[in-house]
């Protein structure tokens, strides 16, 4: 029962979002939200599932960002007013319902001031926003690259690069591992395209921002995300998730190609609301020489679920991934990392740190595969963890499968207190209780913020870690 009205739900939301896509994206969207509506929600019973359960989203019903999008702070509206028209589609009421603007005039003042504090040094980056899955182009900075079409927001990519995305749709759509992949393509509204250009390097990093809102009811907020680099090219990226609100859901899909040579710095900061979901998948395929290197934090959730597949199919490819996770409160945040060396003379690095707290739970999975007949392979992971609290917990599990005998892999896994030797250190020198535990905290989730390898990045993202504790 509960998977048929999940089924209803999302496909009225998909008649209500309206989106305009062209006939063949509408085909293949049509076709992933039927395949995903058959399969449903992921459950405990799947090996990749077992410590986390999606029940609060199987019985929450959504709304999406579209015609009666309406900000709590404006609730009253249509009650004091009965005549008061609704605003048209994809346009919001003011704050004062004095009017209607299609850049954001009915955020909240928090979400305001969200929206113009966030982001690097000015003019030390480009900026793309979206709020609630929706491109705001008056909330972005990107211009140059958006005029040369190296970045576009999704629905100006469908018409310009249709046989890229028709073909990575296509394959995506119906991925019996990934359900939620294709519930975000069969919900397909916007999300945006990096197609870097031969030999071209992006000087200034680029900022992708996602704001979830304070809306009426809970929101199913959705984006699809290309990343293409050609040859030779290199690029630097900080994707951030800000929410706010309860109940929400954001969920995301990436498709990243790196060609030879090519070179992707990616960070992502999922600071979304402790009442809010965050689903986000991530498919990678390296080719020779290529190099990705990864900073992943998760702050905050009520559920966070990373899925990330990298197949490193030619010789050369490298790949690190660094990340920090800091559940606390109710938080769930999983994070499971499939790493594929189909190739000889590739080498992979996962370095995944975790914190948790009151009744926070946290799932670490990263499995390594080597396949047969390959050789020279570089394979490392390591995943410490503390726990501050009797109620926290922490499910880690690194896996080695090797079909060759030409490697180097290692893995280990840890789970433990602070020392309670450094704490009776630091006090016998004068310090509280409470400053010497924040003092070793801090000295252990600075690692990995210290692996960013941009500096305007790093300093961004430091002050917001460090502030957790």
């Amino acid at each position: 029962m509960i998977k048929q009205e999940l089924a209803t739900n999302f496909e009225k939301l998909r008649e209500e979002q309206g989106a305009s896509l062209p006939a063949w994206a509408e085909a293949i969207s049509v076709d992933a939200l039927s395949y995903f509506n058959k399969r449903g929600l992921p459950t405990r019973r799947e090996e990749d599932w077992k410590y986390i359960s999606l029940r609060p989203l199987q019985v929450s019903e959504f709304s999406v960002y579209g015609s009666e999008w309406i900000p709590r702070s404006s609730r009253g509206m249509r009650e004091e007013g009965e005549d008061q028209a609704l605003p048209p589609e994809g346009q919001r009421l003011s704050p004062e319902g004095q009017g209607l603007s299609p850049e954001g005039q009915g955020l909240s003042p928090e979400v305001q001031k969200t929206l113009s504090s966030r982001g690097l040094t000015a003019g030390s980056s480009y900026k793309l926003v979206f709020i609630n899955g929706k491109f705001s182009a008056g909330h972005s900075s990107c211009e140059d690259l958006i005029d040369s079409e190296i970045l576009l927001p999704l629905n100006k990519a469908l018409e310009k690069h249709d046989d890229l995305i028709q073909d990575v749709l296509t394959r995506l759509s119906k991925q019996q591992r990934y359900p939620l992949t294709a519930l975000n393509i069969g919900m397909l509204q916007d999300g945006y395209c990096l197609l870097v250009p031969k030999n071209k390097i992006i000087e200034l990093p680029i900022h992708i921002l996602h704001v979830s809102t304070d809306i009426e009811s809970p929101s199913y907020n959705n984006a699809f995300n290309i990343i293409r680099l050609e040859a030779n090219s290199q690029v630097e990226m900080l994707e951030e998730h800000v929410g706010f609100g309860s109940n929400n859901w954001g969920n995301f899909t990436h498709d990243i190609t790196l060609n030879p040579g090519s070179k992707l710095t990616y960070t992502k900061l999922q600071n979304e609301s402790s009442n809010n979901y965050h689903t986000d998948t991530f498919f990678v395929e390296q080719k020779k020489d290529s190099c990705l290197h990864v900073s992943n934090f998760s702050l905050r959730g009520a559920i966070s679920r990373d899925d990330w597949e990298v197949n490193l199919n030619e010789t050369g490819a490298s790949c690190c991934m660094n990340g920090l996770y800091l559940p606390k409160g109710k938080d769930l945040h999983d994070h499971h990392l499939q790493i594929n060396h189909n190739a000889s003379y590739t080498l992979s690095d996962l370095f995944y740190k975790g914190v948790a707290d009151d009744k926070g739970c946290a799932v670490f999975n990263g499995k390594v595969s080597v396949a047969e007949g390959v050789k020279q392979i570089q394979a490392y992971q390591h995943n410490p963890n503390l726990l501050l609290s009797k109620t926290a917990e922490i499910n880690t599990k690194p896996e080695l499968l090797i079909y060759a005998d030409d490697v180097k892999c290692t893995h280990g896994a840890t789970v433990g207190h602070l020392d309670k030797k450094a704490l009776y250190y630091l006090r016998c020198r004068g310090l509280s209780y409470e400053d010497a535990m924040n003092m070793l905290l801090h000295a252990f989730v600075q690692e990995p913020v210290d692996k960013i390898t941009n500096q305007a990045i790093k300093e961004y993202v430091h002050p917001i870690i460090q502030g957790i504790f």
